[in-house]
């Protein structure tokens, strides 16, 4: 489940290797797609083919998740371009999972990166099934005491992220 202070969604995650994806009739309705890649020319080659074959359910999450991404690589990697190039012909957003510390100091936009850009992400998303959680939530005042930084690690983010774990994501 996915619960925000606004909404309440039945989310199902299927955790499948993409050998399995190149049948998408069996999973119906897809909201979201996350491909969990390295940054092989097999797993790009593999993640287009995939996306040849689900694109046509029109997912309107599309995650593609990396340990990390460099332009410095080896024969059988590709480059942080190459797949930023793909993500942005296919309209995924990259998400860079590296475990590396980012200096928050310089970052002038606040960006949520990592795990914590997947949660958001699938958070963000109107999902067909969300219950709203009140009809006034939008005659809602914010109050002193409301928690609004967005590093907050509630117990849904968790669940999410536990979730997430399955996937491998950062070489856990």
């Amino acid at each position: 489940n996915i619960v925000t202070k606004y909404y309440t969604a039945n989310v199902t995650l299927h955790f499948v290797d993409c050998d399995d994806l190149l049948d998408v009739s069996k999973y119906g309705e897809v909201e979201a797609v996350v491909f969990n890649c390295v940054n092989s020319k097999f797993c790009l080659d593999r993640s287009d083919q995939v996306w040849d074959g689900i694109k046509e359910l029109s997912p309107a999450v599309c995650l593609y998740v990396v340990p990390t991404a460099s332009d410095n690589v080896t024969e059988t990697e590709v480059s942080r371009t190459q797949i930023l190039d793909w993500c942005l012909t296919n309209q995924f957003e990259l998400v860079q999972c590296d475990d590396a510390d980012h200096d928050e100091e310089d970052d002038d936009f606040d960006e949520r990166e990592g795990k914590v850009r997947i949660v958001s992400a699938l958070k963000a998303h109107t999902w067909s099934n969300l219950e709203l959680e009140s009809d006034d939530y939008r005659r809602r005042v914010p109050t002193e005491n409301d928690n609004n930084d967005i590093n907050d690690d509630s117990d849904e983010d968790n669940d999410i992220v536990d979730s997430l774990r399955y996937i491998n994501i950062g070489g856990e």
